[in-house]
């Protein structure tokens, strides 16, 4: 296993568009994603807004993490912009084209290097399926690109499956 992710979390609804999001995770990183297999604890706050136009729903996510690194004493601060595009297809009501683009920001340095600023980027195509009233996932090709430091940067072709549930 590279990666293997637990959230949980709390989250206000402020208009029919926007809402107020706190929440834990806590992520396990292995190889080929890093040499060193680590984990992490990580607490975030973050504003979810969605617009529903005739043809298409627009996502803006805007996240704010204060990341607790295994063997390192300093919380790193990051800050995640998301946007993403999906597309009812018009033969199919239960189909939709998704696009979506990620940038990661370090806002402080915490590994004794040089790591503020661009930390990676992940890219997603795919098709949302929309599997009952509260379970959809989403299938397709993510473009990851990860700044290292001290090893060359990571790049990965990843077929991404995911599922949302809306309770």
């Amino acid at each position: 296993m590279t990666a293997a992710v637990f959230h949980r979390f709390y989250y206000v609804q402020v208009t029919d568009n926007l809402s107020i999001w706190v929440g834990y995770a806590w992520i396990y990183t292995g190889k080929p994603n890093t040499p060193n297999p680590f984990e992490e604890d990580r607490i975030w706050q973050q504003l979810l807004w969605t617009k529903t136009y005739k043809h298409l729903t627009f996502t803006s996510r805007t996240r704010t993490e204060q990341r607790f690194l295994e063997n390192n004493p300093k919380t790193a601060y990051r800050l995640r912009q998301l946007l993403k595009i999906s597309v009812p297809l018009k033969h199919f009501n239960k189909l939709s084209f998704v696009t979506s683009d990620e940038v990661f920001i370090h806002k402080n340095n915490f590994v004794g290097k040089n790591s503020r600023g661009f930390d990676q980027n992940r890219y997603f195509v795919g098709l949302g399926y929309k599997i009952n009233p509260v379970l959809n996932t989403e299938v397709g090709y993510m473009n990851q690109y990860i700044r290292r430091f001290g090893v060359p940067d990571f790049l990965a072709n990843i077929v991404s499956i995911n599922f949302f549930l809306s309770l």
